[in-house]
């Protein structure tokens, strides 16, 4: 028995992922293509369904009426098809560019953050870090998910986290010019073991 090879490298197949940023803009460009072609053929069979048949035997009226709503219902099936592939695509048309930007904004975050929490040493910083970035991921593929179910714009699923993200480096970076500490352990440790004393000024030893 012979086995045929099904690598998918080898084949030609690659998923949206795995596509090139050519490979992408073309397979979009003629889905595009292809979706608007069998919206166009979908009301066409509409149109001819809502007409009526000419025939004058009912036989072959009935007959060319279920053979249009076969069309129909296969023209459609194509239509919900190439829409989700369509929104998967320009998802991932998006995120190539979002992600490559989002490095340059979690610089942005990072560089500022570790000033600021320099006082509450180096586990502050990494822990404030996880918390930005496993949000921005939640966020990221929340978005992912709400596009590919067409319940949000591929564009702004892919983009808004970065926008956010974007506007807190701005805060960041404004608070590090201002040389404002974002966080203070030992105040905040302080702070909730006198929680019950109400309004209890600081000792300046905690503070400095």
């Amino acid at each position: 028995m012979i086995w045929e090879r099904t690598d998918p490298f080898e084949s030609g197949y690659r998923s949206d992922r795995e596509m090139t940023y050519g490979q992408l803009t073309e397979s979009l460009s003629n889905q595009k293509s292809e979706l608007q072609m069998k919206r166009e053929e979908l009301q066409s069979l509409m149109d001819r369904i809502a007409a009526g048949s000419l025939s004058a035997d009912p036989m072959a009226a009935q007959a060319e009426q279920r053979r249009l709503f076969s069309m129909q219902q296969l023209a459609q099936s194509r239509v919900l098809e190439l829409e989700s592939s369509v929104r998967s695509l320009s998802v991932e048309y998006h995120k190539k560019f979002s992600l490559s930007f989002a490095i340059i904004i979690f610089i942005m975050i990072g560089v500022p953050l570790g000033l600021m929490t320099r006082t509450s040493g180096i586990g502050m910083a990494f822990s404030v870090s996880s918390i930005i970035f496993l949000i921005y991921y939640v966020a990221l593929n929340g978005g992912e998910q709400l596009a590919d179910k067409g319940l949000l714009n591929p564009f702004l699923s892919m983009w808004m986290s970065n926008l956010v993200f974007f506007v807190l480096a701005l805060f960041l970076i404004y608070g590090s010019i201002k040389e404002k500490s974002l966080f203070d352990m030992q105040v905040l440790m302080w702070k909730l073991k006198h929680l019950r004393k109400g309004k209890a000024e600081i000792p300046d030893e905690v503070v400095h």
